[in-house]
């Protein structure tokens, strides 16, 4: 990669300026990703019951990833290198990350901040309008209200 971003930033100024052997190196660079990409794929279709992690509901609930019981026993640090997957089951788990927006001086924006203001909303109606003075049922209902968003989202 720092190769590439080299590459990139000595031709930023005209791109039709690059050399035979910046066009080479580059060339290289993406047959190199293309055989890692292809290896990992194999070994995933290879061995799913060993690379495909199942995860829990719970798990899923708090954003937990599963627990690799099997990398524990063999003495496998989680992040040795190897390569580990949670299964998908509602197939739109991968765009979970492109929801969630940058920060502005520590304050998140995008869909976590409209979550955030959704939640307080309806705590604050729920915990002024309700006859007892118990705080549960206006936290239930903002943690329920959020937790259906992420869930539909």
């Amino acid at each position: 990669y720092r190769e590439a971003a080299a590459i990139h930033q000595a031709t930023r100024a005209d791109p039709n300026d690059m050399t035979q052997h910046q066009v080479t190196m580059l060339t290289s660079l993406k047959a190199k990703l293309q055989r890692v990409l292809e290896h990992t794929v194999e070994e995933v279709a290879s061995r799913p019951a060993e690379l495909i992690l199942q995860q829990t509901r719970v798990q899923w609930l708090w954003g937990n990833p599963p627990v690799d019981v099997a990398a524990l026993v063999d003495g496998v640090h989680p992040n040795s290198g190897a390569a580990r997957f949670v299964e998908d089951q509602q197939s739109v788990g991968f765009t979970r990350p492109l929801t969630y927006g940058s920060d502005c001086v520590g304050f998140p924006t995008g869909t976590e901040w409209w979550l955030v203001c959704m939640e307080a909303l309806i705590f604050s109606l729920t915990w002024r309008f309700q006859d007892s003075e118990t705080v549960y049922l206006a936290v239930g209902m903002a943690y329920l209200c959020g937790t259906f968003v992420l869930a539909v989202r």
